[in-house]
């Protein structure tokens, strides 16, 4: 579930054209993402859930000093009684911000840690990825009309969403096969 979005995400920090980047997921995602990068967060305060509060978000901000790219990775999230009073969001109505730490890095003096890192992190947890056996999905066979059997084959996402082309990364289904785009 975290190959998809930690190659997004290494994608975009590894691009020089952007100025913001909004990827949309659930809890799940979160805790795929922070578990595969071996992503501490810390317990949170003024909410009720321990680590993934109520749309949660993890911001990960690419900074430079002219010499180095560096990484700032925060949880934002609203407070409970923001969440209860439904408080709009304003730079005098701020919402939670904690930052999150790696296992194994070092950030420097301002909490930030070199982008090379991150993104050796990012890379060594894909190719773990890479390394697992997908077992063969058993599709019970399907009766195909002969007009069926002349269209092209389809593409589908997991989602279900039909897809145009094979994807550029990510599992998808291609016909009646569970394919890997890497």
């Amino acid at each position: 579930m975290a190959y998809p979005l930690v190659s997004r995400i290494r994608e975009e920090l590894g691009r020089q054209d952007r100025k913001f980047v909004f990827l949309c997921g659930h809890d799940s995602n979160l805790a795929s993402i922070t578990t595969a990068l071996g992503i501490e967060m810390p317990e949170t305060e003024q909410a009720i859930e321990i680590n993934t509060p109520i749309g949660s978000k993890l911001v990960f901000e690419k900074w430079t000093d002219g010499y180095d790219d560096y990484v700032a990775v925060n949880r934002v999230y609203q407070s409970l009684d923001q969440l209860q009073h439904r408080t709009l969001l304003s730079f005098s109505e701020m919402p939670m911000v904690t930052p999150v730490t790696f296992n194994g890095l070092t950030p420097n003096a301002d909490g930030l840690y070199l982008l090379s890192d991150i993104d050796a992190r990012m890379a060594e947890t894909m190719a773990k990825y890479e390394t697992l056996e997908d077992l063969p999905t058993t599709v019970p066979p399907i009766p195909y009309s002969k007009e069926e059997e002349q269209e092209p084959t389809r593409i589908y996402n997991l989602q279900g969403q039909r897809l145009n082309t094979v994807p550029r990364s990510g599992v998808y289904i291609q016909g009646r096969e569970k394919k890997v785009a890497r």
